[in-house]
C-alpha cells in the first residue's frame, strides 16, 4: 500500500523538526503576539550558472532592500500531492499543470530587511510576519487563526543565496498549525530567486539548482530569463524542472518500485523590485509526475506533486 498523504506529511514534519534543532538568532522586533523562541535550519547553497548574458546594457543584479522600511505583500501558496494506481497502458507521463484537489494557503506578509550582524556568509537578515493566514480547499481541515503573527526569516547575501531559515511560532499555535504553516512557507523558500555573479541584460538567463525536501526528495533546476529591466524593477520568466533523488519507492509490504519516468510541467513570471525582498507580482506554478513500477509488471504507481506560489504587493 502507498503511504497516505497524511502519513507522509507527519513523516516530513518529524524530519523537519529534527533539522530544526539548530537554532538561529531571532529576526523579530516587537512581535504583535506572544511568540516562542525561533528555531532554524541551515540551507545548502544552490548552484547558480549563467546560460546567456543577454543584450547590452548589462547590470549586476543585487538586492538593495536593507533598511528600506516595512513592505506588505499578499502571498498565495497552493499545494497538492496526488498518488494514484494504474497500468502502463493508461499511464500518461505528462501531468496536468493544475491539480484536481489543491489546498491553498493565503496570507499577507509584512517584510523587513536589516543588515546581518556577526555573519561571514550573510549580509541580509529578512523577516516576514504573517497577517491573518487562511487555509482553504479539500485539505483545509484546520483553522490557521492561531498562526496570526507567525514569523519566519532568512539570512542571506545580496545575490539572494539563503544560508539559513528560521521559524518563530506564536505561543498559542498548536503543533498541527505550526506544522502546516511551516510546510507552506517552506514551499515558498523552495523556489529561491538567486541572481548570477555575472552582469546580465534583457534576454539574459541563468539556472539555480537546489535540493528540495518533503514528501518526495527532488533535485530542482529553475531557469530564470530577464524579460524587462528598468531601474530597480526586473521582470523574470521562469521554467522549473524536477527529478527524484531516489531511484525507487518503498512499499508498505517491503517491495521496491523503480522510477520509470519523471516529468515536470511549469509556467511562471515574476516582477521584482530590488528594494524589496519578495516579488511584487506574478506567480510560479509547477507539477511533477513520477511514475513507479517494474519492467515485468503492468502495474504503475503515479505521484503528482504540485506547487504554485503567487505574489501581489500592497
Amino acid at each position: 500500500m502507498i503511504a497516505s498523504p497524511t502519513t507522509r506529511l507527519l513523516l516530513a514534519t518529524v524530519a523537519c523538526l529534527s533539522l530544526l534543532l539548530a537554532a538561529c538568532g531571532s529576526t523579530t522586533n516587537d512581535p504583535a503576539v506572544p511568540v516562542d523562541k525561533p528555531v532554524g535550519v541551515q540551507i545548502e547553497a544552490p548552484r547558480v550558472t549563467l546560460v546567456d548574458a543577454g543584450s547590452a546594457p548589462h547590470t549586476t543584479l543585487r538586492y538593495r532592500d536593507i533598511d528600506t522600511g516595512d513592505h506588505k505583500v499578499n502571498v498565495t501558496i497552493t499545494d497538492a500531492f496526488t498518488p494514484t494506481v494504474g497500468t502502463a497502458a493508461d499511464t500518461n507521463d505528462t501531468p496536468a499543470l493544475e491539480p484536481q484537489s489543491p489546498t491553498t494557503f493565503t496570507s499577507a506578509l509584512v517584510t523587513r530587511t536589516r543588515k546581518a550582524e556577526n555573519s561571514e556568509t550573510s549580509s541580509r537578515s529578512v523577516t516576514a510576519e504573517l497577517d491573518h493566514p487562511k487555509l482553504t480547499g479539500d485539505g483545509a481541515k484546520d483553522d490557521l487563526a492561531s498562526a496570526h503573527g507567525f514569523a519566519f526569516g532568512w539570512f542571506g547575501n545580496d545575490a539572494g543565496t539563503i544560508s539559513s531559515v528560521n521559524f518563530t511560532a506564536p505561543t498559542a499555535a498548536n503543533d498541527q498549525t505550526r506544522a502546516l504553516t511551516e510546510q507552506f512557507l517552506t514551499a515558498m523558500v523552495g523556489l529561491p530567486i538567486v541572481f548570477p555573479t555575472e552582469p546580465v541584460g534583457v534576454g539574459g538567463s541563468w539556472t539555480v539548482e537546489s535540493r528540495i525536501t518533503g514528501q518526495t526528495p527532488l533535485l530542482q533546476t529553475i531557469t530564470y530569463t530577464v524579460t524587462g529591466m528598468a531601474g530597480d524593477k526586473v521582470d523574470l520568466k521562469t521554467s522549473v524542472e524536477q527529478r527524484p533523488t531516489l531511484g525507487s519507492l518503498d512499499m508498505d509490504d517491503g517491495a521496491k518500485l523503480a522510477v520509470l519516468s519523471s516529468k515536470t510541467v511549469s509556467e511562471g513570471s515574476l516582477t521584482m523590485d530590488l528594494t524589496r525582498p519578495l516579488p511584487t507580482a506574478g506567480s510560479v506554478a509547477l507539477t511533477t509526475r513520477i511514475v513507479y513500477g517494474t519492467e515485468d509488471s503492468e502495474h504503475r504507481v503515479i505521484q503528482d506533486t504540485s506547487t504554485k506560489v503567487a505574489f501581489d504587493a500592497q
